[in-house]
């Protein structure tokens, strides 16, 4: 096997940790930056015994969320501005937080703010 097949199936597998731990899905949601998202993934890689760098995490969600929608939905815009509702829902796009949007989508980190 080679050096970026194992990379490719430690993110996988990492994903799959996360999906399977409501608690740490919950704790991962609540970090404010890509920054200590992507350390804190590869903290969990780690712990795992998964070798996978904050770099690696980022290249990978960046290639898996190729052309999916970096804009949030109304119910993620509620969670992130503290549970304020709007009326009508509106969306909106956070340029510095696009790194953050997917990848917390990717490992289906629920986005709470709040």
């Amino acid at each position: 096997m080679t050096a970026k097949h194992d990379r490719k199936r430690d993110l996988v597998r990492l994903k799959r940790v996360v999906e399977s731990d409501d608690a740490l899905r919950k704790e991962l949601g609540s970090l404010t930056t890509a920054d200590e998202l992507h350390a804190a993934l590869a903290r969990v890689g780690a712990e795992h015994g998964l070798s996978v760098t904050v770099e690696e995490i980022e290249a990978w969600v960046t290639e898996q969320s190729r052309g999916a929608s970096d804009e949030l939905k109304p119910e993620e815009l509620a969670s992130m501005a503290g549970r304020f509702h709007l009326y009508p829902p509106k969306t909106a796009t956070v340029r510095f937080g696009d790194t953050l949007i997917r990848t917390t989508r990717w490992f289906g980190i629920p986005i709470q703010r709040g």
